[in-house]
């Protein structure tokens, strides 16, 4: 699992599809087996761009909610996103 979320890290700048930072945050979540709320991950992103230097990347997001705990484990039977599904 890791190694997917690692690859999936490199592979990302060169999509030519512009993604929006929710997606890669949602993305990087499903990688490793968790999930949060539209507004979970807005409220990140809106307290993250208040933080100096302001850099806000699906990453910077997803390290945020994975650290506050506030990402929630996504239960066995759920289906993870594949590649396919989110670019």
């Amino acid at each position: 699992m890791l190694t997917k979320l690692i690859y999936a890290m490199y592979t990302i700048p060169k999509i030519t599809k512009k993604r929006t930072v929710k997606e890669e945050t949602r993305y990087y979540l499903q990688c490793q087996g968790y999930d949060a709320t539209d507004q979970e991950i807005q409220r990140a992103i809106w307290r993250e761009r208040k933080r100096p230097p302001g850099i806000v990347n699906g990453w910077s997001i997803h390290s945020y909610l994975m650290h506050n705990k506030i990402a929630k484990r996504v239960s066995k039977n759920a289906v993870v996103a594949s590649d396919q599904s989110i670019f």
